[in-house]
């Protein structure tokens, strides 16, 4: 890959993936590749946004998963006690 764009894309799929090998040679590639300042204040810029929208998301997923699992326990719980006692 020689266009800053696509190793740019490349770099923040990485990014993404948590996959720091990768991301770090396109980032190397990135540097050997001289872009003008704009591209690199306006790709940095963007990913840099998509990347903290990205990690806000998976925190919501995350803690959306979890007070699920926590309210299946409780009435599974809840359930369980209530047969119980109630025999």
């Amino acid at each position: 890959m020689n266009s800053y764009w696509d190793v740019g894309q490349f770099f923040s799929v990485s990014m993404l993936a948590n996959d720091v090998g990768k991301a770090v040679q396109a980032a190397e590639k990135l540097f050997k590749l001289k872009p003008p300042v704009w591209y690199v204040v306006e790709g940095c810029s963007s990913n840099i946004q998509l990347w903290g929208n990205t990690q806000i998301l998976k925190n919501l997923v995350v803690a959306w998963i979890t007070s699920l699992f926590h309210l299946r326990l409780f009435v599974t719980d809840f359930v369980l006690y209530s047969f119980i006692l109630g025999r």
